[in-house]
């Protein structure tokens, strides 16, 4: 940070493990000040305000909307609130940073993009998988460089067994996951990062066919599988996930194509570790990236990442752009209208 730039102000809105290492990652940069935070539990947010050298603490979101001191809301609410909350930081002219999955249906998110472009304010959905240098260095050697040829099949497998540790959660932090009115379940909460990393691998394409299946519990589907076939120029793709709340496996991502073949290892959607082969002469590349350096816990594997996303927050806003090139709205649009393909395939919705 320059000495004639101040930090961006930022509110948190939201107390749970999300907000917690967001909030623990920012330690890690000057160029953002955390100036407010809000919960519909006031003793919550007063807790997070003391820890962390909060100036302000609100016990509902409204209060905080209206602060005139925040330049971005960092939204990290239940799925369900956000889009109002979204719309509500954009009517008072405050940026936007809202948490994954953007909305929980492509009209939502249709509203949200009108709004945040109507107001010419920046808004991004907070896909933070797309700012790991990992992620990008695969964009690099996928589109770039080519070094995997024509994308024949990818492969990710993304679980988490919740049921392990529903003695460790409050009830709100359980209803996150297993309440279908608050958009949880593992469509919109682990496949999420699935198919972004597949549109990452097929730019600016859809899926020409979709199978698709899942586990239900209470309504919510706990485990999610999926087969997206992507046709281009002749070139034929199946892009495969499975996720899930009920088992702990080897969270990794793999593709292959024509010339070689590329393995991201676990947790493969913030990773730091990945494996390059090519068939021609089998030759094997490994690439680290390390992680920026804090001592601190986390909730949540490899969360000092979450610096990396508020890293382009700030550029973004300090450029005057209104979306970033990595995670722009019409990216969320297109997440959000798979998710709504694949629920309508598996009969979660008509």
């Amino acid at each position: 940070m320059s000495q004639n730039q101040k930090p961006v102000a930022v509110g948190i809105m939201g107390c749970g493990r999300i907000a917690e290492d967001m909030l623990t990652a920012l330690q890690l940069t000057k160029d953002i000040q955390v100036v407010a935070i809000a919960s519909k539990n006031l003793e919550l947010a007063q807790k997070f305000a003391t820890r962390f050298g909060i100036t302000r603490a609100y016990g509902n979101y409204e209060q905080l909307v209206a602060d005139p001191e925040v330049e971005l809301a960092y939204i990290a609410s239940t799925n369900d609130k956000h889009k109002d909350l979204t719309l509500k930081c954009l009517q008072q002219k405050k940026a936007v940073l809202c948490e994954k999955p953007f909305a929980m249906n492509p009209k939502e998110v249709e509203e949200m993009i009108q709004a945040a472009r109507d107001s010419k304010l920046f808004a991004m959905e907070a896909m933070w998988m797309n700012f790991f240098p990992l992620h990008k260095k695969v964009r690099e050697l996928v589109h770039k460089e080519k070094k995997l040829g024509d994308i024949v099949s990818v492969r990710v497998t993304h679980t988490f067994n919740m049921k392990s540790v529903d003695d460790q959660l409050t009830e709100t932090q359980k209803k996150r996951i297993y309440s279908a009115e608050q958009g949880g379940g593992s469509l919109y909460d682990l496949a999420v990062y699935s198919l972004t990393f597949f549109s990452n691998i097929f730019p600016n394409e859809d899926p020409t066919d979709i199978n698709a299946s899942v586990q239900l519990e209470n309504g919510v589907d706990l485990a999610s599988k999926a087969f997206l076939t992507f046709e281009k120029d002749g070139r034929k793709a199946v892009a495969e996930f499975h996720c899930s709340f009920l088992e702990s496996l080897d969270n990794f991502c793999e593709v292959v194509g024509t010339k070689g073949k590329l393995k991201i290892h676990d947790p493969f959607h913030c990773a730091t570790d990945m494996t390059l082969t090519t068939f021609d002469n089998n030759d094997t590349q490994s690439f680290n990236f390390p992680l920026p350096e804090i001592k601190a816990k986390f909730n949540f594997p490899n969360s000092q990442g979450l610096l990396y996303e508020a890293q382009e927050v700030v550029h973004c806003l300090r450029e005057k752009k209104t979306e970033s090139e990595w995670v722009n709205l019409d990216h969320s649009l297109r997440i959000s209208k798979w998710i709504a393909l694949i629920r309508k395939v598996v009969g979660l919705d008509k």
